[in-house]
């Protein structure tokens, strides 16, 4: 009787520990472009695949090429549906990424109803890129903004809740 008291406990600690998170689905983009949705809008020039060429880690990165983009309208991008986010409640985002061009800008966007931006600078060697933002909605997307003619490689891309109590 003691040891299903102890699975139980187990249990309750790995549940809160799962509900803590949120995952992004994918975010490694080891099953190609599943959960992924990448768009070209307002005449951009921009093509999207799986490399298995360049990658930080895993056999897969994510490679977006743009040729030509309208840093006004955001016409490239790759979006990811989220839809358990807790609102006002503070997250993580953390991705590698690199480009071929030296400081190449990149945004992130979390869309909901409101909308919270953050941008980069993308050197040609992986590096982490992490961004601290509040959640306005429980239901959101998280968008990739590619505002360099240049070519990109993202790769594991997270979210996750930010139980700090420091910035």
């Amino acid at each position: 009787m003691k040891n299903i008291g102890y699975i139980f406990f187990a249990y309750l600690l790995y549940a809160f520990h799962m509900q803590s998170q949120v995952i992004v689905s994918n975010g490694s983009f080891e099953t190609n472009m599943k959960d992924w949705t990448n768009k070209i809008e307002n005449n951009a020039v921009a093509s999207f695949k799986i490399s298995d060429e360049d990658f930080k880690s895993g056999k897969y990165a994510l490679q977006v090429n743009i040729k030509e983009q309208n840093t006004k309208t955001k016409g490239a991008k790759s979006i990811h549906e989220i839809s358990a986010l807790s609102e006002n409640t503070n997250y993580i985002l953390t991705f590698y990424a690199k480009a071929k061009k030296s400081n190449a800008n990149i945004s992130t966007l979390i869309k909901g109803t409101n909308i919270v931006e953050q941008s980069y600078i993308i050197g040609k060697d992986w590096k982490k890129y992490t961004w601290q933002f509040t959640a306005t909605d429980s239901n959101a997307e998280l968008q990739f903004i590619y505002n360099t003619n240049t070519t990109y490689y993202i790769d594991d891309v997270s979210i996750e809740e930010n139980n700090s109590s420091t910035n």
